[in-house]
């Protein structure tokens, strides 16, 4: 992560700790992607989820641990640390000028689903 990358998340935090917008995002994919989990489709939706991750702001380290948590916690499933840690450094290496781009869209997406339920 650069200095930039850096400063910029610790200003998110602010708004919405990196650990529960990461929680939200897991839920909202689970319940919507649920096959991304699934032998065969793994590779491409940590991938995604990476780069979702590194759209919202969320600090690369968090979004490691996160997405090897996921990857994981199921040995029928479980993909290697050195295979996520590759892909997670992709999509942020790839996604570096768009960092943090795309926080305001789930905030505002949580808020309305707030709104919604009351």
């Amino acid at each position: 992560m650069t200095q930039n990358m850096i400063v910029m998340n610790s200003l998110f935090q602010a708004t919405w700790k990196d650990k529960a917008l990461m929680d939200y995002i897991d839920k909202y994919s689970w319940s919507k992607h649920p096959e991304d989990y699934m032998i065969g489709n793994r590779n491409n939706s940590l991938i995604k989820k990476a780069t979702i991750l590194c759209l919202c702001g969320v600090h690369y380290d968090a979004a490691l641990w996160k997405l090897t948590y996921l990857y994981t916690r199921d040995p029928a499933i479980a993909v290697s640390e050195s295979d996520i840690e590759k892909r997670v450094l992709y999509a942020y290496h790839h996604n570096a000028d768009r960092f943090g781009t795309e926080r305001k869209k789930w905030i505002d997406f949580r808020n309305r689903k707030k709104w919604q339920n009351r």
